[in-house]
């Protein structure tokens, strides 16, 4: 069995990165808000064995990214197809394992590039939140930093060409949990100290989208999240209510990469392997007329599933053949 490295980030040149990285939590998909953006300070743009402060190997495959709160970090894994999914809880200072707990799913199909742990777990400093899903179901399970298991739920079938990629977040109690598939699609809003429902956006069914969303102003003094999908374009829904504030037409391309929220626009990018790509910055103002929502778009020297980052005024796109475009 193919055995995977962990390098983290965080664990590079330790005696400049400790101290900072406690002060900043990285505790969902992309970071705060999935923004990609950290402002830790000291970190090499070329480093070699040495300047590790720790390495280990996961016992199996994953490509969800790891995520970190204050000392403990976590991570998942899975078995060669797919029939037992790990949470790997970790000492962030040492790497030394504190617990692992797994379940057990149906073996399913997916694409030769992606994995059965794929999508990033979420935390609120008190539980782990982490999504998988098999050809048959959807599940959500909730541990606390212990190992123990607090609740899970089924959110229904899970249809999908590729498997599963996107990520559950978080806000105020809330967990999101974003469902565009080929079959039934919704997007679903649990308590998270619980599991038990509070609402369920129902939406088009369509092409897998493995798109994490992000939360924004709503306007008025609340939230909405933002989602994207082929079948569903870009759309913003109440945070506390489930509620369609606007949408965008349908987008031409299937949506691998998460949006980057700034100044009260989302910057979202969809494609296809060979067939094209298209860039758009969007308003999420509920008050913007639709001719006037989207901003302006793009369509060549694009990525595909790497994700649109916002820093000081600067969009970076970079694309899958490594080449970074600034605008």
């Amino acid at each position: 069995m193919r055995r995977l490295s962990l390098i983290l980030v965080a664990c590079v040149l330790s005696s400049i990165v400790s101290a900072q990285a406690l002060a900043q939590n990285w505790a969902r998909f992309r970071g705060e808000n999935g923004a990609g953006v950290s402002d830790l300070k000291g970190i090499p743009s070329t480093w070699t064995d040495s300047d590790y402060a720790w390495k280990i190997e996961l016992p199996h495959v994953g490509h969800s990214s790891p995520i970190i709160w204050e000392k403990t970090l976590f991570v998942t894994s899975a078995t060669e197809g797919g029939g037992e999914r790990f949470v790997h809880c970790l000492d962030a200072d040492s790497g030394q394992e504190r617990w692992q707990a797994s379940i057990k799913l149906n073996e399913s199909k997916k694409h030769q590039k992606n994995s059965w742990a794929s999508s990033t777990p979420a935390t609120d400093g008190t539980r782990v939140y982490v999504l998988f899903a098999d050809d048959t179901r959807l599940l959500v399970v909730a541990w606390n930093f212990d190992g123990e298991e607090i609740w899970r739920r089924e959110l229904g079938a899970y249809n999908s060409e590729h498997g599963l990629g996107a990520s559950p977040i978080l806000h105020e109690g809330l967990l999101i949990i974003p469902n565009d598939q080929l079959g039934p699609s919704s997007l679903i809003a649990l308590q998270a100290e619980s599991g038990e429902p509070v609402w369920q956006s129902e939406r088009s069914p369509g092409k897998t989208s493995y798109s994490t969303p992000v939360i924004v102003s709503n306007g008025s003094g609340g939230f909405q999240i933002v989602c994207l999908s082929e079948s569903n374009g870009v759309t913003g829904v109440d945070l506390l209510t489930g509620k369609v504030n606007w949408q965008t037409p349908k987008l031409p391309y299937r949506t691998v990469a998460s949006p980057a929220a700034s100044d009260g626009l989302i910057f979202m990018v969809c494609g296809e392997g060979g067939s094209g790509k298209y860039f758009a910055a969007v308003q999420t103002d509920p008050a913007v007329s639709a001719e006037s929502r989207i901003v302006f778009e793009r369509k060549t020297r694009l990525p595909y599933v790497p994700c649109p980052v916002v820093r000081n005024g600067m969009l970076f796109l970079w694309g899958d053949k490594g080449i970074l475009v600034c605008l």
